[in-house]
């Protein structure tokens, strides 16, 4: 079986692979500390804490000017969803409702006279 040749490699990656080999064999030591974990949940903790304050910040912000946030947007669009949701199953429970039930039929109480058009209330000539 042949084996496929490699591919030529550009004189860039090459100086970062060196590197990177030199890097890494000293800082792989230090990663694997308990103090380097314990530093790294800690920054972990304060960039999360100050996402959170800026958030509330630029919240109060764009509400000032009156522009709604991500927030505001995902709120509606739940909202949106939960009225399709509601629009579909009142449609499919129309369309599946029996005919004379979906028929126009006059109001209770108004009564039409003989030959008078209920849509229009004009009085047809009958000869």
């Amino acid at each position: 079986m042949a084996q496929t040749p490699k591919p030529p490699t550009s004189p860039l990656r090459k100086v970062f692979n060196v590197a990177e080999r030199a890097v890494a064999t000293r800082v792989e030591p230090l990663i694997q500390t308990g103090g380097f974990a314990t530093a790294m949940s800690r920054y972990v903790a304060i960039n999360r804490q100050v996402g959170r304050t800026l958030s509330k910040v630029t919240g109060g912000v764009l509400h000032l000017v009156s522009i709604p946030t991500t927030t505001d947007v995902a709120r509606l669009h739940e909202h949106l969803n939960a009225v399709d949701k509601q629009l579909s199953q009142l449609t499919r429970e129309l369309e599946g409702a029996p005919a004379s039930r979906t028929t126009a039929s006059p109001a209770r109480g108004a009564s039409h006279a003989p030959g008078e058009n209920p849509a229009d209330g004009q009085t047809s000539e009958v000869d």
